[in-house]
């Protein structure tokens, strides 16, 4: 009975982990390590130079880029294309992972029940974050290094150490990380201060210091002679506030009752048998990982094999945990525990990729393929941080990108926060432009959507050529889709006197788009409306199965309050899943709202979005917050929605930023939106002032 429970689970966690594998999910970085792996293995083009980037072609990285990691990719894709390259370089960091656990188990005479739960906890571990990237090689080389160690503490042999220092070479060469000293600097450290000296090994300090000098000296072999270490004292605490994942509250949250409980048993443990290393390096990783939430997987990983070591010399439990309960107990009920976040997260927290499974919906591949379709092989691309590594991977030798995943790489900070705000700030973007001389653009607006889109329409500076699906290619020659452009920004600002360009720009849209694509329909859908006798059911009688896009959402939503009807628009507007919704959008809802006079049925919604704006309030423009500012007032005289706290902290802050531009008694006159109009940039308040 008890074999049979095991296998069991086993199949279950094969079946979880094999969902994981499957999911199309690359990842932005992904593709410019794949373009400079297979330019180097092909072309014989530096990896350690940049090729592709507008503001720094030509200068070497600032650190050490993960190049061996790179080439291993790029031999496989050679062999295998794109798909089976992601799903062969995860198997094998699974496969690796589960292998080295079961051996070195085995010749330690571990019981099976205790490395099967390790092999569970470090699995879901990985599965959080299974992208193909270079750190996934790093979960392997924390197992190795863990039982490498703990063989060392046992008994010291120079071929042991001969290989650790050898694993240490290929790691930083794969991934340029600095655990491993972390690791072995933890280990010397236990050796000179915390645990008996071996007298047959090193007889004083200095032999143990010399040991751990050399070990950090091998952080130097590599091509650039660039230090991992230097990488982290080097790393702005600025990146936190850009980079989402370094502050993932999903990651926290997932990880919270299995985890943290874990760590908690871990330190314990680690106690109890005098791991004096595996509790430094747990408490390095947790300082660490409270700046960076992204360190905390591989905190887990290692706190994971930690609890099998531990609980291979624990055989009951000690009363400061439950009295006198064998261990079999409490481990089959946190087994449970496991596998229930596990499933819950595969199912769930997995469930957007699993769903969209073209690579189209997460990356630009429609508007990279019209740039290559027309044949443009040079000129400058302003892309969004998440299309940037795609957008190399796909653009022609002579193009170059404005930004991209190589952040502490190549791009400093200051870079990073322009490039983020020129998404959703046109005077940002207009400037941007203007240093920069772009040619083309490509965006795209799918379930990661940033706004970025639509700010470049706003902007003027960009003219729509083509959107597709998900993504969109735009360029500077002369506005060919004006009626379109208002359709996707302004949808109100279409009426009958437009219906001729309207069908003008849909006989263009239709000659280089599918019928689904995004100009097509939504132009498709004002050219029907307009024709329409009864224009709120033709709205309302859509099938909303076939609407893919926010914009065409909006459109019905405004055209709804056109026509009076606040309650339909309201809810047609909850349809668009919340992180399609953009903070106009969110504005634009409360307005609605206010109009409809039905704040206590609608009280729930107002406070999500009102919660949803406060966080994306330091990217508003200044018209959005003048719209916002007026809007909020009408919430005064409700108690559930005034007193809330992030209401009254943007009421506070709209305060001050519209004083600061003077524009507080002049709102109308200066935000209100000219429709005949290329670009709204003459009515934001810094061309105002």
């Amino acid at each position: 009975m008890r074999k049979l429970s095991f296998s069991v689970l086993i199949f279950f966690q094969i079946y979880l982990i094999f969902l994981s594998i499957k999911i199309p999910e690359f990842g932005g970085d992904f593709f410019w390590h794949l373009r400079i792996g297979l330019d180097w293995i092909n072309k014989g083009i530096s990896p350690f130079v940049d090729h592709y980037s507008i503001s720094h072609y030509g200068e070497r990285y600032a650190h050490l880029p993960p190049y061996l990691f790179q080439a291993f990719i790029a031999f496989i894709y050679n062999s295998f294309g794109l798909e089976l390259t992601s799903i062969i370089y995860k198997s094998m960091i699974v496969s690796l992972s589960c292998i080295l656990v079961l051996v070195f188990s085995r010749k330690n005479h571990i019981p099976f029940e205790y490395s099967f739960l390790c092999m569970v906890m470090i699995l879901y571990t990985i599965a959080w974050r299974l992208v193909p990237r270079p750190e996934l090689f790093s979960y392997v080389f924390i197992i190795l290094f863990i039982f490498v160690i703990e063989s060392l503490r046992i008994k010291m042999s120079f071929y042991l150490l001969a290989l650790l220092f050898f694993f240490q070479f290929l790691w930083i060469n794969i991934h340029a990380s600095p655990f491993g000293f972390v690791f072995f600097g933890s280990y010397i450290i236990e050796k000179i201060f915390l645990a008996p000296r071996n007298k047959y090994f090193f007889k004083n300090i200095s032999g143990w210091a010399f040991l751990g000098f050399s070990f950090l000296l091998i952080g130097f072999l590599n091509p650039l002679y660039s230090h991992p270490l230097a990488i982290v004292f080097n790393f702005s605490k600025s990146w936190s506030h850009l980079i989402t994942e370094h502050r993932s509250e999903y990651l926290i949250n997932e990880y919270y009752l299995t985890f943290f409980s874990l760590t908690i048993l871990t330190m314990y443990t680690i106690l109890k048998t005098k791991r004096w290393y595996a509790l430094i390096v747990s408490v390095v990783f947790l300082i660490q990982a409270y700046s960076f939430n992204k360190l905390y997987p591989f905190l887990f990983v290692a706190n994971s094999i930690f609890l099998l070591l531990s609980l291979n010399e624990i055989s009951y439990l000690d009363k400061f945990l439950v009295k006198e309960i064998k261990f079999r107990k409490v481990y089959f009920l946190f087994l449970g525990l496991t596998i229930l976040s596990q499933f819950i997260y595969v199912l769930n927290y997995n469930k957007e990729n699993r769903d969209y499974k073209e690579l189209a919906v997460h990356m630009p591949v429609e508007a990279m393929d019209f740039l290559i379709d027309k044949g443009i092989k040079k000129g400058k691309i302003y892309n969004n941080y998440n299309a940037g590594g795609y957008v190399i991977y796909r653009m022609p030798e002579g193009m170059r990108n404005s930004i991209d995943g190589r952040t502490n790489l190549l791009y400093s900070a200051s870079e990073m926060y322009n490039s983020v705000l020129s998404t959703v700030a046109p005077s940002v973007l207009y400037d941007f432009d203007k240093k920069t001389s772009f040619d083309y653009a490509i965006t795209y607006y799918n379930h990661l959507y940033d706004g970025s889109f639509e700010t470049l329409l706003r902007s003027g500076v960009f003219s729509l050529e083509f959107a597709g699906k998900y993504s969109a290619f735009l360029s500077k020659k002369d506005n060919k889709y004006k009626a379109a452009r208002l359709a996707i920004i302004e949808p109100g600002c279409l009426d009958e006197g437009w219906k001729q360009k309207i069908e003008e720009e849909l006989v263009l849209a239709n000659k280089t788009h599918k019928f689904d694509d995004l100009l097509p329909s939504i132009l498709r859908f004002f050219n029907s409306y307009f024709k329409a006798k009864d224009k709120p059911f033709y709205i309302i009688s859509n099938n909303m199965d076939t609407i893919h896009s926010i914009f065409e959402l909006r459109a019905m939503s405004v055209l709804l309050e056109r026509h009076n009807k606040l309650n339909t628009a309201i809810k047609m507007y909850q349809l668009v899943p919340a992180n399609l919704l953009t903070a106009r959008d969110s504005i634009y809802l409360l307005e609605l709202i206010v109009k409809s006079k039905n704040l206590e049925e609608y009280k729930n919604i107002t406070l999500q979005h009102i919660e949803r704006i406060y966080s994306d309030y330091y990217y508003l423009s200044n018209r959005e917050k003048s719209i916002l500012s007026n809007v909020l007032s009408k919430f005064k005289d409700d108690k559930n929605i005034s007193e809330n706290k992030y209401l009254i902290k943007m009421t506070q802050n709209l305060t001050v930023d519209l004083e600061n531009y003077r524009i507080s008694t002049k709102t109308e006159e200066v935000f209100k939106y000219r429709c005949d109009k290329d670009s709204e940039l003459v009515f934001t308040s810094e061309e105002a002032s």
